[in-house]
């Protein structure tokens, strides 16, 4: 039987999510962006396309990873709580 994610999981990974994504984007705008200084005062649509080509790029591989490690992560001190939790949950349905 599959497990679904608990909302402390989900809510870890979404954080974890966040901080890398920050951390990559900035990292992109110190790379990038420097290439792109003409492209970016003429507006030129296909130049802005370019940009948002590499954006949406390291985006994708790093939610990719990101996903992968934590769907394969076995067991944590959070799992290990949350698994005792539900398994009092089952035993005293009261809860």
């Amino acid at each position: 039987m599959k497990r679904k994610d608990s909302r402390f999981r989900s809510f870890c990974e979404i954080t974890f999510d966040t901080v890398i994504a920050a951390t990559v984007a900035t990292t992109l705008n110190y790379l990038i962006l420097p290439h792109y200084i003409e492209v970016i005062e003429s507006g030129e649509f296909l130049g802005m396309l370019s940009i948002s080509f590499w954006y949406v790029s390291a985006s994708m591989i790093r939610k990719y990873f990101i996903r992968r490690w934590f769907v394969n992560m076995k067991t944590t001190p959070s799992r290990k709580l949350v698994d005792s939790l539900c398994l009092l949950k089952r035993k005293f349905p009261v809860f």
